[in-house]
């Protein structure tokens, strides 16, 4: 048989949240998205003009840190980047097609059933 005492600051999760609170969650998520909407007023702005240049653009090509050397053949660029593991595009491995077609400059966030 289990025997099970409670701890000191162990509380019933009935009283974790006020019920108010509960109740009203969707009015506190909905606030807390009209925040970050108004924060995303500026961005917006910002991308309707010229835009600034791709912030990743500097990134690439990598490059080759000589500490570390290769000591087998590299694998061929389309094989290492055309193999996905991720369902977001499909299910098999061949989903480099589906994916080229992801649109990743300017991201939109849309915010729905509030």
């Amino acid at each position: 048989m289990l025997i099970r005492r409670k701890r000191g600051w162990e509380i019933p999760e009935s009283q974790a949240t006020p019920e108010s609170v509960f109740l009203s969650r969707r009015a506190l998520l909905g606030a807390g998205a009209g925040l970050i909407g108004a924060g995303a007023l500026p961005g917006l702005a910002a991308a309707q003009g010229a835009g600034p240049a791709d912030p990743s653009a500097s990134l690439y090509p990598a490059k080759r840190n000589p500490t570390y050397t290769l000591d087998r053949p590299v694998t061929p660029e389309a094989a290492a980047s055309t193999v996905n593991n991720y369902y977001e595009f499909g299910t098999n491995y061949d989903v480099a097609k589906a994916a080229a077609k992801l649109k990743v400059r300017p991201w939109t966030v849309r915010i729905e059933g509030l």
